[in-house]
């Protein structure tokens, strides 16, 4: 999968994607940084942000693992309230989070 952000200040977007949740970086070229998870490139470029343009979320195993881990890099987390009438074992539990920019990210766990 590939996600492109456009981000205001590339080394703030870094410092929240490389150094807050380790993602490696796999290239920089000038006003880009391409970082490499065993899924994910994501693509950080210079540009006007547009947070509502993309979602993305990841699977955990653990939601309160997850929420431990976020809370000791310093990232904020919320619960995702469900649809009324929606079962978190279809839908699983999931928290949400913001970068810098105010993109929106996922972890979401499918309880049994």
């Amino acid at each position: 999968m590939l996600l492109t952000l456009r981000v205001r200040d590339l080394a703030r977007s870094l410092d929240f994607f490389h150094e807050r949740l380790g993602i490696p970086i796999k290239l920089r070229a000038g006003s880009l940084v391409e970082l490499q998870t065993e899924t994910v490139l994501l693509t950080l470029m210079i540009g006007e942000p547009d947070p509502g343009s993309s979602s993305l979320a990841w699977e955990v195993r653990d939601l309160e693992d997850a929420r431990r881990d976020l809370a000791a890099r310093g990232i904020e987390c919320e619960d995702v309230a469900l649809p009324s009438g929606v079962d978190a074992a279809v839908f699983g539990r999931r928290l949400s989070f913001q970068d810098p920019d105010g993109h929106r990210f996922e972890l979401a766990c499918w309880v049994p």
